[in-house]
């Protein structure tokens, strides 16, 4: 896999993934001083990455060298840098959970700081091992239908 495309594979994931993250904090904002569409976000963002290593996991091409230059970039890398690094990368965000726990911390909710911290952890932690559980049937889905496109030509 040359360099090149495999950081545009990174860019072009990392773009969507940056726009959905903002699209969501700008929608889901709330008052009740528990960054929410952060929490969100970094869920939905482990879970994703959970599926996407399970998928790219299953198959031989998925540990590719960038450095070795070999061309073409085979699909497994291309799914695992796009969504995995790109989009998984862009949309979750520790700084943004960091600040917002010493926020809640710094107004004096020392409780709800360290409920914010274990819920992001734990939850996230779920989330990816449910996405990492899922991963083998969406891999095994998309070959199913990619077979069956196969078959129709």
């Amino acid at each position: 896999m040359n360099r090149p495309a495999a950081a545009l594979h990174v860019a072009l994931g990392a773009i969507v993934g940056a726009a959905l993250r903002w699209v969501v904090i700008e929608t889901f904002e709330t008052n009740d001083g528990w960054p929410w569409a952060i929490l969100g976000v970094n869920l939905v963002g482990s879970f994703a990455l959970g599926v996407v290593l399970a998928a790219t996991h299953l198959t031989t091409d998925a540990h590719v060298d960038v450095a070795s230059g070999s061309d073409p970039l085979p699909r497994s890398a291309r799914l695992r840098l796009g969504v995995g690094t790109g989009f998984c990368g862009a949309l979750t965000t520790f700084s943004t959970f960091a600040v917002d726990a010493a926020e809640i911390l710094r107004d004096g909710d020392t409780t709800s700081s360290i409920g914010y911290v274990g819920v992001s952890l734990g939850a996230g932690i779920v989330a990816f091992v449910l996405g990492r559980t899922s991963g083998p049937l969406v891999s095994a889905t998309s070959n199913v239908a990619s077979a069956r496109a196969g078959d129709a030509r």
